[in-house]
C-alpha cells in the first residue's frame, strides 16, 4: 500500500484518501476496447464457436456409445421377447397334451363302448361280421399299443399286448401253414 516511502500518512492524506471512491464504473469505451482486443487475442468468441466443433474422436465415441446402446436394447428385447415366447409355448403344449389326454379318454371310451355292444351282438350276429369286427377291434388295439411304445418305450402292459400279437400272428402262420386256411374279411 505504501509507494518507496515507508512513513505514515498525514491526517490530510488519509482524509483524501478515503475521500476517494470505492469502486469505478468503467466507461462504455473501455469495455469495447477490452472485450475487441480478447477477440483478437482468440480468448473469447473463437472458444464460443469451437465449444459445439466435433472432432474425430468425439464423434468416434459417441457413435460406439449410440451402437453398444442399440446392441445391448436390442439384445435385452430378443432375450425377453424368447422367454415370453418359451413360456407361451409351454402353456400351448400343456393345453394340447390336456386336450390330447381328454381326447384319448372320449376315444378310449367309445371304443370300450363299441367292444360292449360287439360282445352283447356276438351271440346273435353272423359269425363272420362278428370276427370281422372282432379283427376290426384288435387292430386298433394293435395300433394304439404300438403307439404306447413309441411314446413310452419302457412301458411293459404295451410291450406284453405287442408280444401278445407277435405269438397270435406265429400261431396263425403255423396254422396256415398246416393246410387250415384262415380267411379274414375286410
Amino acid at each position: 500500500m505504501h509507494d518507496r516511502d515507508d512513513h505514515e500518512l498525514t491526517a490530510a492524506e488519509r482524509e483524501r484518501f478515503e475521500a476517494l471512491p470505492r469502486e469505478a464504473m468503467p466507461s462504455r469505451l473501455l469495455e469495447e476496447r477490452i472485450v475487441s482486443e480478447l477477440r483478437v487475442r482468440g480468448l473469447i468468441g473463437a472458444r464460443h464457436a469451437r465449444r459445439f466443433a466435433w472432432g474425430p474422436f468425439p464423434i468416434a465415441t459417441a457413435a460406439a456409445a449410440g451402437i453398444a446402446l442399440f446392441a445391448s436394447g436390442l439384445a435385452v428385447g430378443q432375450w425377453m421377447g424368447a422367454r415370453h415366447t418359451a413360456q407361451t409355448m409351454l402353456a400351448v403344449q400343456r393345453q394340447d397334451a390336456a386336450n390330447a389326454a381328454a381326447a384319448v379318454e372320449r376315444t378310449g371310451k367309445a371304443y370300450l363302448s363299441a367292444l360292449g355292444a360287439l360282445a352283447q351282438a356276438s351271440a346273435s350276429s353272423d359269425p363272420r361280421e362278428v370276427a370281422r369286427a372282432r379283427e376290426a377291434a384288435q387292430g386298433v388295439l394293435h395300433k394304439a399299443a404300438n403307439e404306447m411304445v413309441r411314446m413310452a418305450p419302457d412301458d411293459p402292459v404295451s410291450a406284453h399286448i405287442l408280444q401278445g400279437f407277435e405269438k397270435a400272428e406265429v400261431q396263425a402262420t403255423t396254422a396256415n401253414t398246416t393246410g387250415k386256411q384262415r380267411l379274414v374279411w375286410f
